[in-house]
């Protein structure tokens, strides 16, 4: 779920990686300075197209190599997107091209050799490098293996399962029924990617002898948990997509336009990205309605192409004379594609206990400004509800102390005129407040045991009479035996009296 983080748009970034080739063509230049791409026209003498009225076309791209070092590529290209994906932001990269330009040789190398591993491997590594780094951050990985071939979805982690379905719910697009397996080490995320690099279709034609002919996008899904129970949303959540793009292709320059199944699945691969190719240009005008549901593609790409993604694209070119035209097509798309923007978010998953407790936090808040108001309509000075402060203990301990005090006075007045047990001094505590031994809190009431036995011999003096009309009450006894007792409204003073300077000094 998103954090609520104001919206940062950014750009696509486009990389060019470059096919060594023995016969480069004179009319393909590189400008390494200017991350520039330059390709020289030929003018027309006669017959054939309209002239054109430049001599050059410039291509300006983020970056350019021509290293055949797939780990020199992937620092200078793919590392920096993999961490912004361990920082909780949603990432894609698409690889694009013409056939044999070596887009799947990038995106998935040789899994033989460690030199040639690709994209995917190496960010597999980076991953749970970052895991084993960090193994208080609880990273969970889920993977997810998709392809599209001739516009029908098949799960490669699931025997090539074909029931699923593309779900669009409030901007965001998931695949129903694709499998989400969750992987804890290195080597289990790269059986799964072995095993559905097994389930791929692939062909072999005049160009190139292992010719991937479908698109296929293997997703990385993490959980990873931060700063638990220090701060308000302590998981952050990121999706990555590595998505290898089917070459297009010239049928004639394939051997391919005679008929069958390959010319079938050139057909497909080149008619989808022609309609992924319409969704950018689309969003590059502004146009208010874009065909993503034209292709299956170009809607799973909805969300990198105009939505909540960092997205980065390598264009892999193949610079011969003989694939110029292909060159300069997949060079405009890529400048297309580089105009595009999208906005990134810092991706953060709400604990359930964290709602609760912003709720009740909310209802605390609200009953407090009830209370307010309803000391403001009724004359009454306000209540604090904030902490105690250091002063304010301090009085409350202090108004504690006199209390107690007050009370000892109390019971030993009674206690003089037998009206409560004798009790022992209070015994000083560390803080300095006195505590009874063997007592309760007596408040002037007294116990059955201390009336006097004889009525006739209990008659009070004159000097007790004057000392105890402060606290007691007498009444008319009856004639048959002259008794007095404590008077129940002064009992009623003394404990309403103390009652509220217990509340007052609770209240400051």
């Amino acid at each position: 779920m998103p954090s609520g983080e104001p919206l940062s748009s950014i750009g696509i970034k486009v990389h060019v990686r470059i096919r060594p080739t023995a016969k480069p063509s004179p009319m393909f230049h590189i400008e390494d300075q200017t991350n520039t791409v330059l390709i020289d026209l030929l003018k027309q003498n006669g017959g054939g197209a309209p002239e054109s009225f430049v001599d050059q076309i410039a291509f300006s791209v983020n970056s350019i190599t021509q290293s055949t070092d797939q780990s020199e590529v992937y620092e200078s290209c793919g590392r920096a997107l993999v961490k912004d994906f361990l920082e909780g932001y949603n990432a894609t990269f698409i690889a694009y091209g013409q056939v044999g330009s070596g887009k799947t040789y990038t995106m998935a190398g040789d899994m033989k050799v460690n030199a040639h591993r690709g994209f995917i491997a190496r960010a597999i590594h980076q991953i749970f490098e970052e895991k084993e780094a960090d193994p208080g951050s609880g990273i969970v990985l889920y993977i997810s293996y998709l392809e599209i071939y001739q516009e029908g979805m098949y799960d490669l982690l699931n025997q090539r399962s074909k029931d699923l379905m593309i779900i669009e719910e409030s901007g965001y697009v998931y695949i129903r029924g694709l499998a989400k397996i969750p992987v804890e080490t290195e080597a289990q995320a790269l059986m799964c990617f072995s095993e559905g690099e097994k389930q791929r279709s692939y062909a072999c034609h005049q160009i190139n002898q292992v010719s991937s002919r479908s698109h296929t996008i293997f997703t990385l899904c993490m959980e990873k948990r931060v700063g638990r129970f220090k701060t308000e949303y302590d998981t952050v959540v990121a999706k990555l997509n590595l998505v290898d793009l089917a070459g297009f292709e010239r049928l004639k320059k394939t051997n391919t336009s005679t008929g069958g199944r390959m010319r079938v699945e050139a057909c497909s691969i080149n008619k989808s990205l022609c309609l992924l190719e319409q969704a950018v240009y689309a969003i590059k005008q502004g146009q208010e309605y874009v065909p993503f549901r034209q292709s299956k593609i170009s809607i799973i790409l909805k969300e990198a192409l105009s939505g909540n993604c960092r997205t980065e694209l390598i264009l892999c070119l193949w610079p011969e004379e003989y694939f110029l035209d292909e060159t300069i097509k997949a060079s405009r798309f890529a400048q297309r594609l580089k105009v595009l923007r999208t906005f990134s978010i810092h991706n953060k998953k709400i604990d359930c206990c964290v709602l609760n407790e912003r709720r009740h936090a909310q209802e605390i808040a609200n009953l407090q400004q009830e209370l307010a108001l309803k000391d403001a309509l009724q004359g009454r000075p306000g209540l604090s509800f904030d902490d105690l402060t250091l002063e304010n203990y301090s009085l409350y301990s202090r108004s504690l102390k006199y209390l107690c005090e007050l009370n000892m006075q109390l019971e030993k007045v009674l206690s003089e005129h037998g009206l409560v047990e004798p009790i022992e001094e209070p015994q000083e505590t560390e803080s300095g407040v006195g505590e009874l031994t063997n007592q309760g809190f007596h408040v002037g009431i007294a116990p059955p045991h201390a009336r006097p036995h004889n009525p006739s011999a209990s008659k009070p003096s004159p000097d007790e009479i004057h000392c105890s009309h402060l606290m007691l009450d007498y009444k008319e006894a009856d004639p048959s035996n002259d008794v007095w007792e404590t008077g129940s409204s002064f009992r009623n003073h003394v404990s309403c009296n103390i009652t509220i300077r217990i509340s007052f000094c609770l209240f400051i």
